[in-house]
């Protein structure tokens, strides 16, 4: 009977065993893959939009209100104001979305990425991604259900041609979130910024027309904080993609692709040779971590280097890459907020 007992220990030891060898690599799992999962999202600051005027230099959110500076109240109410055309996006989080840098009619093609995991056993990673066709003008989750990217509108007016620069007080920073003890997860290096230019009008012409302009065929993307990756984003960009970066801010930036047309359940690792659903994403500016220089922001649809004499408008978007190495799901459970500030370049 001892020796029975004995082996039956023995037996529901091994078993134990290989229960918790099972468990742990089924944890380990959990993100070591781009992308979230469908119920990860990153919750948004108050967003910051500052310009300075020094020589002229205005900003506005609706091409008739002028001043030195655009709160996120001001892209909330200017619908409601004298801008009816108004599509300022401001949803409460952020979810994982990915574009290759194409724009269609003045818009950002724009897709929203779940993965799966394969149902044929494989343990392979499945994303389906979809492109979200319309932008609406909403605030806070409840407006702004199923859209998971900021996108909205500003107007720069200047009295004559001059080069401006995107100030090193622009940044994406992680902020927490109010009784939750979160530090920093690194989502922030998962972030992106496009501006589209969509027109350029002497000052004079007809606000309907400034307002209503959507001519831009180009994106300029801006990447902050390329050089930093958390461990488990370095885990993250191995075990996906190969590749080994440093976690100590000297990495540097990674060439990676985007989603161009709509995904269904195509294996993440499998993306970047993938040249039917994604392709290479031009990058135009890129800053470290904690930048103490400006950047000279041109005006590519003007041809011109300089900001022109008049009013420009722009659309700017702001949402976290999928594609992105440091889109896991570690990263996820924390906020995030977005300065930008341009001046007249010395």
């Amino acid at each position: 009977m001892a020796k029975r007992n004995r082996k039956d220990e023995r037996k529901r030891r091994l078993l134990f065993l290989i229960f918790l060898f099972v468990l742990t690599i089924a944890i380990g799992g959990t993100a070591t893959y781009a992308w979230f999962t469908s119920n990860r999202t990153i919750s948004v600051d108050p967003l910051d939009v500052n310009v300075t005027t020094v020589n002229g230099l205005q900003i506005s959110a609706d091409a008739i209100n002028w001043g030195a500076k655009v709160t996120r109240s001001d892209l909330e109410g200017a619908k409601d104001g004298e801008y009816g055309g108004a599509t300022n996006q401001l949803p409460g989080t952020l979810g994982a979305m990915s574009t290759s840098g194409n724009v269609n009619g003045g818009m950002l093609d724009m897709f929203y990425g779940v993965v799966n995991t394969a149902e044929d056993g494989s343990g392979n990673y499945l994303l389906t991604a979809t492109k979200q066709t319309e932008e609406i003008n909403c605030t806070g989750d409840t407006q702004c259900a199923g859209k998971y990217f900021i996108a909205f509108d500003l107007f720069i007016k200047a009295d004559a041609d001059m080069e401006i620069v995107m100030t090193s007080n622009s940044n994406v920073v992680t902020t927490n979130i109010p009784g939750v003890a979160t530090g920093d997860r690194g989502i922030q290096n998962a972030a992106r910024v496009a501006f589209l230019e969509e027109g350029h009008y002497s000052a004079d012409t007809p606000i309907a027309t400034i307002q209503g302009a959507k001519n831009a065929t180009t994106a300029e993307i801006w990447e902050p904080n390329y050089n930093m990756h958390t461990i488990q984003g370095a885990q993250n960009a191995y075990s996906v993609y190969g590749r080994t970066v440093a976690t100590d801010g000297t990495a540097g930036r990674l060439n990676y692709v985007g989603v161009k047309s709509n995904v269904t359940g195509v294996n993440i690792k499998q993306t970047e040779t993938d040249t039917t659903h994604f392709e290479s994403v031009a990058i135009k500016y890129q800053t470290i971590a904690g930048n103490t220089d400006d950047i000279n922001f041109r005006v590519n649809e003007s041809g011109s280097t300089k900001l022109l004499k008049g009013v420009t408008k722009f659309r700017v978007y702001w949402w976290v890459e999928g594609q992105d190495v440091d889109a896991e799901n570690n990263a996820t459970g924390t906020a995030m907020r977005l300065n930008l500030e341009f001046a007249i370049k010395e």
